[in-house]
Order: structure tokens, then sequence, then C-alpha cells
């Protein structure tokens, strides 16, 4: 009987949530098929802040200034790299290619503010170091700029190094689980997260919020949330950046550590007065609180009683429920491959989400909850192998 409870109210989320968001999702993409037709070239200033990449920043320098939209400005903040970052961008720097700003370390947003406070730009195209971005990523988010009232506009990133198991769950995640909600919530201009490795602002709007704040780990999402109080933000899909995956399951932790804990953080944060912010306080804040906080608790439950009822003898009924999840996580997968034109491989690790990937991400929110509660939340950075140029080259061909 529990585990047909169980069994009901799992068929009841997946089918509400993917029944909401895909056709929400197909007909944002829909409405995206125009070529880019730019009216006004507005200067850009992107802003990169650099602690210890030296493996990557000189990938990521060559990739800016190959775009094919010129009217922009490239600014490094190297924030207190004890490595050959500076090194390596200083070339680069002397032949005025990119402006490279050195300070002490005081943290990503420190570095992003540092960059705000010479930035040059109507537009501020903000992006991490350690990626690579396509060619025509900012003229597709400039073209988004021209509606006055957008104010944020967020990216699409994908995982350029597909190289194991572990980075192909989490490429099949950015596509379903992560660019799936954001082209739906694209339809009511709330989208809830303006992605730390390619993301852009309207100068005016930062300037009316004031600079990024230091006090939760997730600067990105902070800033998007105050963004949306009053503005509006859209994505971008066509503005695709790949980034490095955690390779190493140790490395997936410390990243999702900060994740999930730096949004707890931003909840809390934002706790007064969510209720008068429009849609961001009628879907945005619901679907974070049940994504962040319930959906984890029910999974894990969900996953108890299964492995429960196996001990009781019951495995032909958790076999038949697992079966039927692993159709549908079958279907979802497909189609957000299709919705963001990428081959259908993936699709073959969809029962994961079923059992293995999914529990792991539900147990590293409910460790990183833990974090914040106690005080322990701090910044935490990955190991980079620093390959990404060749790595997503040969990995997206394949996959």
């Amino acid at each position: 009987m529990v585990l047909e409870w169980v069994l009901v109210v799992g068929l009841t989320t997946v089918l509400t949530t993917d029944l909401m968001f895909i056709p929400l999702a197909f007909l944002s993409k829909y409405r995206l098929k125009k070529p880019i037709s730019l009216k006004s070239h507005p200067f850009v200033s992107v802003i990169v802040p650099a602690y210890n990449e030296e493996k990557t920043i000189e990938t990521v320098i060559v990739t800016f200034l190959e775009q094919t939209y010129k009217e922009m400005e490239i600014v490094i903040v190297d924030d207190g790299s004890t490595d050959a970052t500076q090194q390596a961008v200083k070339p680069y720097a002397i032949q005025g290619k990119v402006r490279l700003i050195s300070r002490p370390n005081g943290g990503k947003s420190a570095a992003i503010n540092t960059g705000l406070a010479v930035a040059k730009g109507a537009i501020i195209v903000v992006a991490d170091a350690d990626g690579i971005v396509q060619n025509d990523a900012i003229a597709w988010l400039v073209s988004q700029f021209e509606k006055p009232e957008v104010s944020g506009g967020a990216g699409n990133i994908r995982v350029g190094n597909r190289v194991n198991v572990l980075t192909k769950c989490q490429a099949l995640e950015y596509i379903r689980d992560i660019q799936i909600p954001r082209r739906a919530f694209d339809l009511l201009a709330s989208v809830l997260v303006i992605p730390g490795p390619l993301g852009a602002f309207r100068k005016s709007a930062l300037a009316q919020l004031g600079t990024y704040d230091r006090d939760t780990v997730t600067e990105d999402f902070d800033a998007t949330v105050k963004i949306l109080k009053s503005h509006v933000v859209i994505n971008e899909p066509r503005a695709v950046a790949y980034t490095e995956a955690p390779t190493k399951l140790i490395d997936l932790y410390r990243q999702r550590r900060r994740w999930y804990g730096g949004m707890f953080q931003t909840l809390i944060k934002h706790r007064f007065f969510w209720w008068k912010f429009g849609v961001f306080t009628v879907i945005g804040v619901p679907y974070l609180f049940l994504t962040l906080l319930v959906a984890p608790v029910l999974e894990l439950v969900a996953t108890g009683v299964g492995i429960l009822q196996i001990a009781l003898g019951e495995w032909r009924t958790v076999l038949l429920v697992f079966c039927v999840f692993a159709i549908l996580e079958g279907l979802t997968s497909a189609l957000a491959l299709l919705l963001d034109d990428e081959k259908l491989n993936l699709a073959v690790l969809s029962p994961l989400y079923v059992l293995g990937y999914r529990q792991l991400l539900d147990i590293f929110r409910v460790l990183s909850y833990l974090n914040v509660v106690l005080g322990r939340m701090k910044w935490t950075s990955v190991e980079r192998v620093g390959d990404l140029q060749k790595t997503a080259q040969s990995s997206v061909a394949k996959n």
C-alpha cells in the first residue's frame, strides 16, 4: 500500500512537471526562430573574474575575441591569483585586446564588482574563466536587450567535457533539468537564475540594485533574484557556452554544496516581502521551494520505501515502478535533447535519474542545507583539467 502511494505521488509530480514545462519550452523555442537582426549595437563590457585559472583563461579570451559582435571590451579581473593567470593574460593586455585588472583576493563577487566599477558598456556580460563561448553568443544576448523592458538575460550552459558517466549525467541534467524550466520561465519573463558561466545585465539595472553581494556563495542567483523583484529576466538558449563539469565525485559534491547551499542562503536572505514581486512570487518562489526543499525529501523517502519493499520480497512491484519511471524519464530526456538540438545518445542515461544520479544529488542537497544551518558554508572550487576546447569539440560531436 505504501509503495502504491509513492507511485501515485511520484507519477503525479513527474507528469505535472513535464506536462507543464515541456509544452512551454517548445513554445518558447518556437518564438525564437528569427535570425539575428540588430537595430542598434550598444557597447558591451565582458567581465571575467579569474582566480588561479592559468589552465583555462587564454581559451576564454580567445573565444571572446572571436565573437561576431565587435562593439565590446573584455575586462579580466585577476582576483589575487597565486599561479600564472596574470602571465597568461598580459600578452593580450599589452596588445590592447583585453583590460587586465589585478586586485587582492576577495572572492568572485568582489572581482565582478571591481569589473563593474570600470566597465564602459551599457550591457554587462559576466562569464566564468573556465568555459568557452560560441562565437555568436554575445550577439544573441544583445538582441534580447533591444526590448527596453529586459534587464537580464541567461545564456545556455552545456557540459563540454563529456568524458565519463558522471559528466554525461551532468550534461543531460543541464539540458533537461535546467534548460527546460528556464525555457518555460522565459515565457513568463522571469528566468530564475542568470548563470555564472554566461549571463548579461543592463548596466542601469545593476546600478539601481547595487553591487554583487558577498553574503551568499551563489552570487549569480542572488543578483538574479534582486533583478527579478522589479525587472524582466529572459532566457536566450542560442547564446551557448560550454563549461567544464566535475569529473570526480568529490569535485561534484564540492560544486553542488556551493550551488545548493548558496541557493538556500539566497532564499533565506530574500524571505522578507517575497509575496510582493509578481510572477516571481506566484510561480518562481513556490517552484524553488518545491524543487530545492520538498522534492529531495520525497525522492529519498520513496527510494527508502523501495529498498524496504525489496527486503520484504516485493521486488517485482518495485521493478514495475522502476520501469514506469524509467520510461517517463527517457521520454523527458528525449524531448529535452530534441529541444536543444542534441543527439539522443544521452537519453540512455535516463534510468539513472530514477535510481542513482538523482538520489546522489538529493543527498548533496541535504548535506548542503546542513552546512548552511551549521554556518559552515563557504566558497569551494573544483579541480580543472583545462582542455575544454578539445573535449567540448570531441564529446559534443559524439553525443
